[in-house]
């Protein structure tokens, strides 16, 4: 066991090893602390772990979103389970992005650079650059057959810190072709992928990532210097061969591609390009976020009606490829910067979960009333790499109220998931009786009491700041909230919900009813055993903060960590096997997510 931050009575992991490494790890666990937990995983499943590590990166279902620990997870497991990985690599490259491996193999170059890297480790990089190439290839072809591409150009276009892959990837594109007169002078004749690496950057010592407009030769130049090597006529014909080879890489894969992808970066270099609303419903909201300084200068007017558009609904934002983390850290950084675009993009996440949440209930599944227990302790306030805990506590609260209007849903089937968006954000009215915890969340502070955030409020920052209007707590104790739902029941003055979500950080206070007991121990005496299920939701960014208030699989218990919205499906639905529910524990929340179809092509083998 061990003690919180402010000195309440903890357990510092769960029992399950799978549960504890879904649980604690998150995008700012280091890399020693994600290989100890995987390689616990891996003696125990090898397939689950496997559906875990693309559960950390896969958004757009039902999975963490957290791209560095993903990242982090592929290096262990190019040292543990090369085989696995290969095997896999593209249904891994299918969780994220395409640019993904490039993180991973920049890496593998600075253990190329530092003569670590493993065989196993080789292997894996070999095959990341063949499907690059293989990807590279196939887009070409598509877009001189006038079909679709991917977004692989793009990504690779704006790599700030890719030049090295770039300088692997136009090797084995045939466009790097060095004399190998020339590299035998300087090394030996290559013959494996190994030598293509330690030739290119231990050899030539070639920069892994290019920094402002410093040339290649420069930046070779200066290593040499450094090194006290010199720099001779063999080298500069290998530096002059690799620039040759990069431009190349550009004028016939990124440049064309890109213009083929009409990406808005080409757009905005063609001085025919026009602002209007149908461009704007096509770009990603976080590119309209980006560029609105830009649009609002040089299309002031048409800008100026877009906004009208967009507060009024008529156009909408592309949104669902945001998490509420990073939405919090783009828009909430302060009030003042809610503007519309901000109002769009909630509303288009708003409209997306309400969408998952109506599938869920036409298959059958039963939706359960849930009341968010809010922490706006000091704590809270905290900075994590620009990411405000408080603010994913706000949003996260916001949305699970407004979701629990579905208790109604069988009444009101002919509504669609923009009806329903409508109503919570006071845009429509809504016939029928609102539910008690559709408006009302609980405030964890010294006192927690509910306060309410009224269907009224029809927009984000009208909701965002009846939300902070509640009295700020610097104090957390879980077995107060109980204490209030317990006062509830016996005055039987509103129903005592059935779930409770809690959003915190994990900094709790010791709780006063029994010092030697854990929070949760207190409250099951509490209720004689059987109090509301509750989801600990842990939203803090610092590993030594991740504690849980259990040690086995308890049920009527859960707890999840991350910043996707998108898990609001899986703890805001009861579970059903052969017909009966099954009671909540954080192993069936952890097997209904790896057991997500977007997992089901992840093949093992044991060999």
């Amino acid at each position: 066991m061990d003690i919180t931050e402010n000195g309440a009575l903890t357990y510092n992991h769960l029992s399950d090893d799978l549960v504890n490494a879904w649980f604690k790890l998150g995008r700012n666990s280091s890399y020693d602390e994600v290989e100890e937990l995987l390689l616990k995983c891996l003696e125990i499943d090898k397939l689950y772990t496997w559906k875990m590590i693309c559960a950390f990166r896969n958004f757009r279902e039902i999975g963490k979103g957290e791209r560095d620990l993903f990242v982090n997870a592929l290096k262990a497991m190019s040292l543990h389970d090369a085989k696995n990985l290969i095997l896999n690599i593209d249904v891994l490259k299918e969780q994220g992005r395409l640019d993904d491996f490039y993180k991973l193999g920049s890496h593998f170059i600075e253990k190329v650079v530092e003569n670590t890297i493993t065989d196993n480790e080789l292997l894996v990089f070999e095959e990341i650059v063949k499907m690059y190439v293989m990807q590279f290839r196939k887009d070409k072809e598509a877009m001189e057959n006038k079909k679709s591409v991917t977004l692989l150009a793009k990504w690779a276009d704006h790599q700030k810190k890719g030049l090295g892959m770039s300088i692997v990837i136009t090797y084995y594109l045939g466009l790097l072709e060095p004399s190998q007169r020339t590299v035998a002078a300087l090394y030996k004749p290559i013959v494996s992928f190994e030598d293509v690496l330690v030739f290119l950057f231990r050899v030539m010592r070639l920069p892994m990532e290019k920094t402002g407009e410093q040339l290649i030769q420069t930046m070779v130049e200066k290593t040499f210097k450094e090194k006290e090597e010199n720099f001779g006529d063999e080298h500069m014909k290998i530096v002059k061969s690799v620039n040759y080879g990069l431009a190349q890489f550009r004028k016939e894969y990124l440049s064309p591609l890109n213009k083929y992808l009409h990406t808005v970066e080409i757009e905005l270099c063609n001085k025919s390009f026009q602002l209007t609303p149908e461009r704007i419903e096509s770009l990603p909201a976080l590119c309209v976020k980006k560029y609105q300084k830009y649009f609002e200068k040089k299309f002031p007017n048409q800008f100026l009606d877009i906004t009208y558009k967009l507060i009024a609904g008529e156009i909408k934002l592309k949104g669902i490829s945001l998490d509420f983390g990073n939405f919090a850290k783009e828009y909430l950084q302060s009030d003042a910067t809610i503007n519309p675009i901000t109002e769009a993009q909630f509303e288009s996440i708003l409209e997306h979960t309400f969408s998952q949440m109506l599938s869920s209930l036409e298959e059958g599944n039963e939706y359960v009333v849930s009341c968010p227990i809010s922490d706006i302790s000091g704590s809270m306030m905290t900075r994590f790499n620009g990411i405000c805990p408080l603010n994913v506590c706000a949003l996260l609260s916001i949305l699970t109220m407004k979701l629990n209007i579905l208790v109604n849903w069988k009444e009101n089937k002919e509504l669609m998931a923009k009806d329903w968006t409508d109503i919570v954000m006071g845009k429509r009215e809504f016939k029928g009786e609102m539910p008690f915890y559709a408006t009302h969340g609980i405030s964890f502070s010294e006192t927690p009491q509910f306060y309410e955030i009224p269907f009224e409020c029809g927009s984000l920052r009208e909701c965002m700041r009846k939300f902070m209007d509640q009295p700020i707590g610097y104090s957390t104790n879980f077995f107060s909230v109980f204490n209030l739902l317990k006062q509830l029941e016996v005055a039987e003055s509103v129903h005592v919900p059935k779930r409770v979500v809690a959003f915190t950080d994990g900094q709790f206070d010791q709780q006063n009813y029994d010092p030697l007991k854990t929070t949760m121990e207190a409250i099951q005496k509490l209720f004689d055993n059987n109090p509301p299920e509750m989801v600990y939701w842990n939203i803090g960014m610092e590993p030594k903060h991740k504690t849980t208030d259990i040690q086995e699989n308890l049920d009527g218990y859960s707890a999840i960590s991350g910043y996707n919205q998108n898990l609001t499906q899986v703890i805001l639905f009861n579970q059903k096997r052969n017909g009966t529910i099954v009671k909540m524990n954080p192993k069936e929340v952890l097997m209904k997510i790896l057991q997500n179809s977007a997992f089901e092509r992840i093949v093992i083998t044991y060999n």
